[in-house]
């Protein structure tokens, strides 16, 4: 269907579901995952304003050495995060409902699994460091 609608208004694109949309989706999916790794982390800030992640220096170089692909994020504004989070977000494990291995022993041999309806998505992240005018570091 998506091609078609592709076709009919951009007919000489070129453009295909897969791998075309297909990249764009699993890059957009990518860099969600980063960025809210980073913003969960110590050191790390969101700036409403610019759309960006605040951090020193050296705690961004820090982590770019377990997270190389946030190297590319650098610098880079994402005004598409928030709309990503309610895409994704449902799709991050966040060891909110984990139980340990007694416990789930013990609901596998009552046959008993609770599963609740709500899934923990970020909220819109707030600037950590100041207002959206200014922005400091720790």
């Amino acid at each position: 269907m998506l091609e078609q609608l592709l076709r009919k208004k951009c007919s000489k694109s070129g453009l295909k579901s897969d791998p075309n949309i297909s990249s764009k989706i699993h890059v957009w999916k990518k860099t969600y995952a980063c960025i809210t790794d980073i913003l969960v982390r110590s050191g790390f800030g969101w700036n409403k304003t610019t759309q960006m992640t605040v951090v020193l220096d050296e705690v961004f170089h820090s982590y770019v050495k377990i997270g190389p692909f946030a190297k590319t994020l650098s610098f880079k504004s994402f005004p598409y995060y928030l709309a990503w989070t309610e895409i994704f977000g449902k799709d991050r494990a966040t060891g909110e409902r984990t139980e340990d291995i007694y416990n789930a022993s013990n609901n596998v041999s009552n046959e008993t699994f609770l599963v609740s309806p709500e899934y923990h998505v970020p909220s819109s992240y707030t600037n950590i460091f100041g207002d959206d005018h200014e922005c400091s570091t720790l």
